[in-house]
């Protein structure tokens, strides 16, 4: 069997297969940013979360039962998956032997709506 580039451990005679690993210049903006924000109050604190994030998405390429399906979340058409790193959502794909991170938004958002998954809700105009 030729190998594939992939790295891949062998367990019980199961072979597993670690998925190559590609981050969005935006997810890493946003660790960036998020790295920012708790960098105000808490240095350690802040390189402590970003090297979190990051790991995660080191754990992901090797297990993918980390994650979910937005799909099967919210009923709607899309091949978004994602893992909850609280606060904070990984947004990620899987295409072939790769992982792809989008984005990592604060799960308190309204992150359906940043990655264009659903239209802003208008905001109601009171009649005098």
């Amino acid at each position: 069997m030729a190998d594939s580039g992939r790295k891949h451990d062998e367990i019980g005679g199961i072979i597993k297969m670690k998925l190559l690993l590609r981050i969005n210049p935006m997810a890493h903006n946003d660790v960036a940013a998020i790295r920012d924000y708790i960098k105000k109050d808490n240095p350690t604190a802040a390189n402590r979360t970003a090297k979190r994030i990051y790991k995660a998405f080191d754990d992901l390429a090797d297990s993918l039962l980390i994650g979910g399906s937005l799909q099967k979340r919210y009923e709607i058409q899309t091949d978004y998956m994602f893992c909850i790193l609280k606060p904070y959502f990984v947004f990620y794909k899987i295409d072939g032997e790769f992982l792809n991170v989008y984005r990592v938004l604060d799960g308190r958002s309204d992150y359906l709506v940043t990655l264009d998954l659903k239209e802003p809700q208008a905001i109601a105009e009171e009649d005098d």
